[in-house]
């Protein structure tokens, strides 16, 4: 299995759906690898089991038949392959405001976000 490295930031098309899965995949040089997957955001308030939601984690080789499919399953929503729209440019969405750059930094210290 080949991993790369993603060079930008991406953000999954909705049609004013939330996109609720979430993938965290670290393939270690040694050849080992964890697998976080669920429907927990990746936030202090998530993590801190503030907001419970699904999470399961694997760890084992990257060779591992869990650890491909994943790598799969983000390879597909990355880059787009097959004509789907999965995701795009994080800068379609960007929203480089001073005023949201605070809101979200103070959501996230005290736990409040609901992302």
């Amino acid at each position: 299995m080949q991993m790369r490295k993603p060079l930008k930031w991406r953000r999954y098309v909705t049609r004013s759906e939330q996109c609720h899965s979430k993938q965290l995949l670290v393939v270690n040089p040694d050849g080992t690898a964890r697998l976080i997957s669920g429907s927990a955001n990746f936030t202090r308030r998530n993590l801190d089991n503030f907001n419970l939601e699904t999470g399961l984690a694997v760890t084992g080789h990257a060779a591992a038949g869990v650890m491909v499919t994943a790598a799969e399953w983000f390879d597909l929503r990355w880059t787009n392959e097959d004509g789907r729209s999965f995701s795009l440019p994080y800068s379609r969405y960007a929203d480089e405001r001073r005023l949201r750059y605070w809101q979200y930094r103070i959501m996230e210290a005290t736990g409040l976000s609901t992302f």
